[in-house]
């Protein structure tokens, strides 16, 4: 399934929030069957996301979301972070029961507070290390099977 104008139509409805799409702070499409984040650029207004439970391999087409506070992205196929940069208000975002196997590409995320990557395919202190760079951070699950963890832990907190 993709995420059309009329399926968003159909969800706004069904969900009664605004049919002008810019004035909707939220936007729930969770468990849908959607492959692609696609046809949200009208939808400037929000603040969280709910993309949870869907076929999503990638993070993309996040164009226009610069007011996004939460992103919900668990429960997909996604194996990168990427795409975030026009989303820099994030404060939290949960990409647990994925694919991802390193923290990365986080570093602009300034306001970021909450990040949950449990169960991942995180398995070194090399594979989380990025967390440093996210000064606001106070808040991060990485719970796994295993993470091997060395010497350079003491490095990273």
């Amino acid at each position: 399934m993709e995420i059309t104008q009329a399926s968003l139509r159909v969800l706004i409805d069904k969900d009664k929030l605004y049919r002008t799409p810019e004035l909707n702070d939220k936007l729930f499409l969770h468990y849908k069957g959607f492959r692609k984040i696609q046809n949200l650029e009208l939808y400037t207004g929000l603040k969280v996301l709910w993309l949870e439970g869907n076929g999503l391999d990638k993070i993309e087409n996040l164009t226009g979301q610069s007011l996004l506070r939460t992103l919900y992205l668990h429960e997909n196929v996604i194996s990168k972070i990427e795409n975030l940069e026009p989303c820099p208000l994030l404060d939290t975002i949960n990409l647990s029961k994925n694919f991802i196997k390193k923290i990365e590409n986080v570093s602009h995320l300034t306001k970021l507070t909450t990040l949950n990557l449990a169960n991942n395919n995180l398995t070194s202190c090399e594979s989380i290390e990025a967390v440093r760079t996210l000064p606001m951070l106070n808040a991060l699950d990485i719970q796994v099977k295993r993470i091997s963890f060395n010497k350079t832990l003491s490095k990273i907190y």
